[in-house]
This record gives C-alpha cells, sequence and structure tokens, in this order.
C-alpha cells in the first residue's frame, strides 16, 4: 500500500494542474521516499530539455519542487528564520514561535524506510554504533530496494535495541503519512506545516525531505549524462547542463525562479541543524539511544550529492561563460556557509575517546557514543576533500570576509576549508591515533589482504623453488625471512589482530570494524567467483580515492605530517631476532606505501585507480621535497629527514610481485631499509607496468620528479647512513632505462596520441628530466661505493663493482641509441649533463662501439664488447676505470634546461592544473 501510495503521488508530479497546489508537495515530500521509482519519474520527463514547451513547464515544477522542499524543511526542523534571510520573498512571516530547545529537536529519528546503495558501493550496510558495538544488521552487499535500513549510527554500537515507540522498526507497523494541517499552506506562508506533529513522525518527515531533495540533485547529473549522450535534430550531441538551465544568476520576475540564495538557504538550514545534533551528542554523552543521527546522514548525503552537481557543472563549463558563472555562485554558498567545525567536530566525536593512561607508554581508550559508518564516512572525505582542493580560481576574494559569520584569518588562503583543516587544526600523538589511524589503518589493512590475495606472490614461489633443498624440506630450512611473514594472517587480518585495530580495550566488538570484516568477506567471495574467469578482473576499492583525496589535504597541515611520518615503532632488534607473529603493529605510513605499489600495478584497469595513482604521487612529491618543512617543534625540520629515517620491514610489508620482472628485496638478510628506497621500489612497479604508447606524462613526469629528489638526497648523504650499497641498483637502473630506450625505440615523439594533444614538448622534457637522474648517478660518489652482493663466498672481482657499474654496462649495450636520442632532442651538448657526456666520450674510447671504429688502426687498443660477458674481470676493470675520470664540469646553480617543462613540478606551489583536480574530485563524488 505505502509503495503504491509513492508511485502514484510521483506519477503526478509534472501534472501542471498540481503544480500550484501546496498540499500535493507536502505530500510528495512526506511520503516514504522509493529513490529509484523517485529517479525514474524525474527522469522521464526531464530529458526534453529545450526542445518543447512542456520541457519548459517540467523545469518550472522541479523548481518549485526544490522551493517547496527547502520551505517544508525549514518547518519541520522548526527552524528560525531569523538565523538568515528567507528562502521566500519578504513578506514571508517568522515561523509560530515554535522555537524548540535542542532536546526536543533532536529527541528522535527513525530508521531509514529503505536503504539505496551508489551502484559503486562496496561498504555495505550505512551503520554507526553506539561506543561502536555491532548492530543486528544484515550482511548483504544490496539491501532490498524497499526493505528498512539501519541508521548511520546507533549508540555505542550496541545491539540496536530501539525502543516499540520507533516507528519504522516495529515489524507490525507500517510507515504512514503525517497528519498535517489540512489548512492550505502556501511557499509565502508564515505557517509551520508540521505544528502539531509527533515527535517520531518530526523525525521521519525530516529524513524524507532530505532524501527527496537528494534525489532533486542526483536528478541532475543522471539527466545531464543522458542527454549529453543524445543528439539533437541536427545530429549534433547535446550541450546542456540542467544545474544551470534550473538555476539562474540572479533572481527572474518568476516567483519560482531559483538562484544562489535557495541554495544558500538550504545550506542554512542543513547546518544549523547538523550544529544543533552534535551539541546534543556533547552535553548528553552514554544515552542509549541518539535517534536524530538519522537526520544527520541524510544532510551528509544531500550535501553531497549537491557538491556532486556543481563539480561535474564546473568541469564541464567553459571560462567566462553565463553557466559557468551560476555554477561558482552555487558552489560560493558553501564558503558563505561554513561547515568546517561542525564536521570536524562530527569526525571527532565520532572516534574512540581517550579516558586516560595507564603508564607513560599505554594510552587507554574507549569506544565512542555514535560512529560512523565506511560509506558515510567517505562521503565526509569527499565533501571536505573537495572544497579543501577547490581550484583557486573558483574561490571568493574579499577584502574582509565572506559573510557575516566568517571572517578570513589567514592571508595565504582565501578558501576557509584549507584555512581550517589544513592551518587551524592540529593533530598530537592522540588525536592521530583516535582521527586517522582508528579509520585509517583498519581501511588499509583490508585492502591490502584483497591485493596480495589477488595472484600470487612471485617472489615467494621464487624463494620457495630456490634450490631442490628447499623444495624437498618443504622449506623447513630456508633462511630468507621473507617467508616467515604472513602479514595478512597475523598482521592485517582484523580478526586475528583485532585488538590492535579496535583502540578500546573491550570485549564488545567495535562496529565499524565489524563492518569492514562484512566488505572483506563479501570482496574475497567476489574475487573467488571472478577471478579465474577473466585474466583482467579487478575489483575497483572505491574508498581509496576519498582516503587519498582525504591525505592530500591533510598532508599540508605540517602537525599531520609530522605524526605521518614519524615512526612510532622504532626497530631496535635485527631482523633474526624479531618473532613475526608479535610484529603485527601497523602504521600508516609503511601500509600505504605498500598498498600504493598495488594500485600502481594495477591502475591501468581503473579510472578510479588512475585517479588515486596520480593523487598519490603528488603526496609522495611532497614528502619528498628538499622544502618541506615541519616548524611544529622547537627545531623545523625537512620532512624529508623523517622519511630519510623511517625504517620499513619490507619481508613483513611485501611490495606487489605479481607479474614478472619482479622488484626484488635488498640484498643481504637486512629486512630493514630506509623507506626512500621502498619508495623507489614502488615507483619502478609504477614505470615497469605502465609503459604503453599513450604514456601518461603528467604521471611519469611526478615520478621523475620524486626519483630525483630522493638520488639528490642519496648524494648529500653519507653512504653508511642509509646502507645504499645494499639495494639492488641494477634492478633500478633496468626500470629507468627502460624507460628510456621504450621512448626511442618506439618513436613516442612522432605518435598520433602525443602530437595531437600538443605533447611532443612535455614528452622532450621527461626525456631530459631522465638523462638528469641518470647524470646523477654517474657522479663521483656512486662510482665509489661498492656494490654488495649475495655470492660472499666468490672470490672474484666482480665483487668490488661499483653501485653504477651495471648503469655503465646498459649505457654501453645501448650506446647509439642514448646517442641518438640525446641528438634528436638536441642534448649532446647540454651543460647540465656533465657526468653523461663524460660517459659517453669514456666509453667511446675504450670500446668499439661502430663497425667503423673496428676497422679504425687508431683503435686496435679499444676493447670489443662482443669477446666479453657482464662479469668478465677485463669489462669490470675497464669500466671501472670510469672512477679515476670524473667530469671537471661544475654545475651551475642556476642550471638552465633545455625544455620549460622539465622538472616544473619541483618546489612549484600547484602542481596540478584546474582541471585536473576538477577531473579527480568529479571522480571521487562519482564513487561516493
Amino acid at each position: 500500500m505505502i509503495y503504491s501510495q509513492s508511485i502514484s503521488i510521483y506519477s503526478q508530479i509534472f501534472n501542471t494542474q498540481l503544480a500550484k497546489d501546496d498540499k500535493f508537495f507536502i505530500a510528495l515530500y512526506t511520503v516514504p521516499v522509493h529513490t529509484n521509482a523517485l529517479l525514474s519519474q524525474l527522469q522521464a520527463n526531464c530529458q526534453t530539455v529545450g526542445s518543447s514547451n512542456i520541457s519548459g513547464n517540467n523545469v518550472n515544477v522541479l523548481q518549485v519542487m526544490f522551493l517547496h522542499g527547502v520551505k517544508l524543511l525549514s518547518d519541520a526542523m522548526c527552524y528560525p528564520e531569523e538565523e538568515t534571510e528567507s528562502v521566500i520573498p519578504p513578506d514571508t512571516k517568522d515561523s509560530l514561535g515554535l522555537k524548540r530547545d535542542s532536546e526536543s529537536i533532536l529527541s528522535g529519528v527513525s530508521p531509514r524506510p529503505e536503504s539505496v546503495h551508489s551502484e559503486f558501493d562496496q561498504g555495505g550496510e550505512d551503520i554507526t554504533s553506539l561506543s561502536g558495538k555491532v548492530s543486528n544488521s544484515s550482511n548483504s552487499h544490496f539491501l532490498s530496494e524497499y526493505s528498512e535500513g539501519d541508521d548511520i549510527t546507533t549508540l555505542n554500537g550496541k545491539n540496536s535495541s530501539r525502543r516499540g515507540s520507533n516507528i519504522s522498526d516495529s515489524s507490525n507497523q507500517k510507515p504512514s503519512l503525517p497528519k498535517i494541517n489540512s489548512q492550505p499552506i502556501s511557499l509565502n506562508s508564515g505557517k509551520n506545516a508540521f505544528e502539531h506533529i509527533d515527535e517520531g513522525l518530526r523525525i521521519e518527515v525530516i529524513c524524507n525531505i532530505l532524501k527527496t531533495l537528494s534525489a532533486w540533485f542526483k536528478n541532475i547529473n543522471a539527466t545531464n549524462k543522458t542527454l549529453r549522450k543524445s543528439k539533437n535534430s541536427l545530429g549534433v550531441l547535446q550541450d546542456v547542463d540542467f544545474l544551470t538551465t534550473l538555476f539562474q544568476l540572479t533572481n527572474s520576475n518568476s516567483s519560482s525562479s531559483l538562484d544562489e540564495t535557495h541554495l544558500h538557504k538550504l545550506l542554512k538550514i542543513c547546518a544549523w541543524y547538523l550544529n544543533y545534533a552534535m551539541a546534543y551528542v556533547e552535553d548528553n554523552p552514554a544515552l542509549p539511544e541518539y535517534k536524530n543521527l538519522g537526520i544527520v546522514k541524510e544532510i551528509i548525503f544531500l550535501l553531497t550529492d549537491t557538491l556532486k552537481s556543481i563539480f561535474a557543472s564546473l568541469l564541464y563549463h567553459k571560462d567566462s561563460s553565463m553557466e559557468s558563472a551560476i555554477t561558482e555562485s552555487l558552489l560560493f554558498t558553501f564558503f558563505k556557509v561554513d561547515f568546517c567545525k561542525v564536521l570536524d567536530k562530527l569526525l571527532i566525536i565520532t572516534t574512540p575517546k581517550l579516558v586516560g593512561t595507564e603508564s607513560e607508554n599505554e594510552t587507554q581508550y574507549k569506544l565512542p557514543d555514535i560512529a560512523l559508518s565506511s560509506e558515510t564516512l567517505m562521503k565526509l572525505y569527499n565533501f571536505i576533500g573537495a572544497l579543501v582542493n577547490v581550484p583557486s580560481r573558483y574561490l571568493p576574494v574579499p577584502t574582509t570576509s565572506l559573510s557575516g559569520e566568517i571572517t578570513i584569518m589567514n592571508k595565504e588562503s582565501s578558501n576557509i576549508y584549507e584555512h581550517y583543516f589544513c592551518d587551524l587544526k592540529e593533530f598530537n600523538e592522540v588525536t592521530f591515533n583516535q582521527e586517522i589511524n582508528s579509520r585509517f589503518l583498519p581501511h588499509y589493512a583490508i585492502d591490502f589482504n584483497f591485493y596480495y590475495n589477488f595472484k600470487p606472490d612471485l617472489l615467494m614461489n621464487q624463494i620457495k623453488s630456490g634450490s631442490f633443498m628447499n623444495w624437498i624440506t618443504g622449506n623447513r630450512f630456508n633462511d630468507n625471512f621473507y617467508l616467515n611473514y604472513d602479514t595478512c594472517a597475523t598482521v592485517t587480518s582484523l580478526s586475528a589482530n583485532y585488538q590492535f585495530f579496535n583502540l578500546a580495550e573491550t570485549s564488545e566488538k567495535y562496529s565499524f570494524i565489524d563492518e569492514l570484516q562484512s566488505i572483506e568477506k563479501r570482496r574475497s567471495s567476489q574475487l573467488n567467483q571472478n577471478k579465474g574467469d577473466d585474466e583482467d578482473y579487478i575489483i575497483d576499492i572505491y574508498e581509496l580515492l576519498p582516503m587519498s583525496l582525504m591525505l592530500f589535504s591533510y598532508i599540508k597541515n605540517p602537525t599531520f605530517l609530522e605524526q605521518f611520518t614519524n615512526q612510532v615503532h622504532k626497530l631496535e632488534h635485527r631482523i633474526e631476532d624479531i618473532t613475526p607473529s608479535d610484529n603485527a603493529y601497523v602504521e600508516i605510513y609503511e601500509i600505504w606505501l605498500c598498498v600504493l605499489s598495488y594500485t600502481f600495478q594495477y591502475q591501468h584497469k581503473s579510472i578510479l585507480l588512475q585517479a588515486n595513482t596520480q593523487i598519490s604521487l603528488l603526496v609522495l612529491l611532497e614528502l619528498t621535497s628538499h622544502h618541506k618543512m615541519i616548524n611544529n617543534r622547537e627545531e623545523p625540520h625537512l620532512v624529508l629527514d623523517n622519511i630519510k629515517n623511517y625504517q620499513i620491514n619490507e619481508f613483513k610489508w611485501k611490495l606487489c610481485h605479481q607479474r614478472l620482472p619482479i622488484v626484488p628485496t635488498n640484498i643481504g638478510k637486512e629486512g630493514f631499509k630506509s623507506s626512500l628506497f621502498y619508495i623507489l621500489d614502488t615507483l619502478q612497479i609504477f614505470i615497469r607496468f605502465n609503459l604503453t604508447k599513450r604514456i601518461n606524462l603528467f604521471n611519469f613526469k611526478l615520478v621523475n620528479a620524486i626519483i630525483y629528489q630522493i638520488i639528490q638526497e642519496f648524494n648529500n648523504t653519507q653512504s653508511e647512513t642509509l646502507a645504499i650499497d645494499s639495494y639492488p641498483w641494477g634492478e633500478f637502473f633496468k626500470s629507468l632505462t627502460n624507460l628510456l630506450l621504450f621512448i626511442k625505440k618506439h618513436d613516442l615523439v612522432a605518435t598520433k596520441h602525443i602530437t595531437d594533444l600538443g605533447n611532443v614538448n612535455k614528452l622532450k622534457s621527461l626525456v631530459e628530466e631522465i638523462l638528469i637522474i641518470i647524470d646523477l648517478l654517474l657522479n663521483e660518489k656512486f662510482c665509489n661505493i661498492i656494490q654488495m652482493t649475495n655470492d660472499v663466498q666468490s672470490s672474484g672481482s666482480h665483487i668490488l663493482k661499483s653501485i653504477n657499474y651495471e648503469l655503465l654496462y646498459i649505457i654501453l649495450l645501448n650506446y647509439q641509441l642514448v646517442d641518438n636520442l640525446m641528438k634528436d632532442f638536441s642534448l649532446e651538448n647540454a651543460h647540465h649533463l656533465p657526468n653523461l657526456r663524460n660517459c659517453m666520450d669514456f666509453l667511446d674510447s675504450k670500446f668499439h662501439l661502430t663497425e667503423e671504429s673496428k676497422q679504425n688502426e687508431e683503435n686496435k687498443s679499444k676493447i670489443d664488447l662482443i669477446d666479453f660477458d657482464y662479469d668478465s674481470p677485463v669489462l669490470i676493470k675497464e669500466l671501472s676505470e670510469y672512477a679515476k675520470h670524473p667530469a671537471t664540469e661544475n654545475i651551475d646553480s642556476q642550471v638552465v634546461y633545455k625544455y620549460k617543462d622539465t622538472f616544473k613540478c619541483i618546489n612549484a606551489s600547484d602542481v596540478m592544473s584546474d582541471s585536473q583536480k576538477l577531473k579527480i574530485i568529479n571522480i571521487a563524488l562519482e564513487v561516493y
């Protein structure tokens, strides 16, 4: 009955005879919401925009529908109109004096009568529990369209024991329309449509209104996607933006016309209620139930749906157009209404709470009164991340303030969200543990488990089958510690390592962790069902991008940066003295890097992973910068110092070794290495498995910049400090030079992909960057560091190879290709490549590099490479002579590169273009 009632009302939305019937819109906004059915009805009537008079009437209906929604939301929430200007023209009167106190307004909430998940949702049910205790919710991936789902928040995570009076929790109770005032109530009326309804129904009505408004904005995006794929009568794809059709730049004479003031009113109402809701939770701790939290969830969903339509429009329109101006005016409303503090408060109060310390090293926490579900959390991350990273040209530039309640306090940023989350917000060890580790670590743990089990670990297989003895004994006597660490079983298992991931020491389960376990179980099942049938099968992990967007935002905060790169669990023992099962701690920086290696390998399969890759590379660029300072200590220092000193157990944090050629672990059995080397490993994986003719120049240039900054640091650091000699440099040189040779052999500079996009000079700058890195690796310091070898029993001279011996050998084998490449790009005489030019001259003087050279009597002393193997003592001796002939030229400190884009991103204030930022934000908003 209820479903048919909703469908009947939806079918009448575009009935022009009802467009001025206020009671109809009250019914529309209070009937139980069936989002898919509502969206279908809206879309079916919005796909003729601009093609008929009927479409004009439909636009007017939607505008009136929005106005009624805002008015009814204000009435249902008993919003005090004097808080801001009215959405209705000046003759609107104040509400009926019903200024309820926060307790009466926030006293109840009913569960959602339906739970509709995004087609991209991997997050299961949207739950939030009191103290994180688990509620009795279904674990099915997709809830029935009309089933009653759990609210985002249930108290303390206790099993949901809602009171019988809660209308949607009783099995025998059916949702019903609230009894409303029978008198006509127009948009301009001061009467409250919900003046006398029961408080339980009031909360249900508010949720219904918010969900209906969310569907209104969802319809904008859905309509745009459909219309832009269709052609007009002339056979041309339609150029339409439904958002700027519904909203105008300024008010017109029509009472139903929409502009930014109407959206501003909606945002003011939402912000007002969020502040009341958070204050209520704070002022009333440990209640058995907080019934207003379903409204909080629906507000968050509405805000992200609204923002999604605005950012999609920003990306679609050209600058200086009327449509662009309309969209920017709508975006501006999010800066006139400041959500910073209230959303930050929501993030804080839904995390484990500090209750005291037993000792200096042990901190005690308790589960939060309320906890966000994964889906709601990701929406919050998207909302905050999008607004923190709004391109600067879209930001308001006020002289003093943006609005009455917002004043710019920091001259460095006119973005109030960036200013708050990156400048004002402070992290310490405790708050970082509460707000970041408690959420990011379990997410990254299940992500690592999924990726590691996606395909076999080829390095593991290689070690196990490395010798007949290993095979015959089942590796019982294998001394390779890589085999000893079963990370998935003992470290990143949310059940086996539950005590670590749940900060609060309690026997009761934390609902957030329980939800992630359900997600992991579902992913594993999907993987087992599909991966055998399709070699290219991959499950997108949708929460990676919102978390990366938030990480990219927070990385601008020096207090966050300090905690993110600070190694809490210092390495004080040798690898052989550590019991793997006791080494179960997880730190965010190391697991984030490890997961990156998998996303780098598989990013070509997914637009979502490509966006995550790009934003993660930008974070790595910041972390390895020689100018990024942490100023929150008495002695400011480079973040690079933290990164350099951070030691990662590479046997525990197993990089992606699922395709050949694999990136090996360090030489020897140390097991630990500076995270700078670990970063180089992840970048090697990116280079090796993303070489295509449609090369992503931006990403590869970011990779080059990160590598250059790291090699520069090695050049400035004592080799003993970092154990530079134990890194397998030969594999790194192969990765680097293969990129160079790929560009030359496939003549990428002449490909259609490069020429049509006007990227010829960018490709040339990419080549110049690789040559500069090679030049740095050929300098005197690296010539004098002897490469460690595993072949400790050998007494041959090859033990004394320098770490760049392999690089010299590769250049020797590919001398003509390198020489031609330098000439093709006018770099053969570049003054900023003294070591490379010196190397080329040296090789030319020692070896026969052409057939003509062999026939010249003057070259009798030269060596014919064909006569010697890689490990030949003669060849090693000759190549080692290079160290005795260092370049005599000094590189000017004010070096000028050949191409203007060379290392342009190093120390740049804004590396990404506005369109790149908008694309990443839009992709993130698309999936959450």
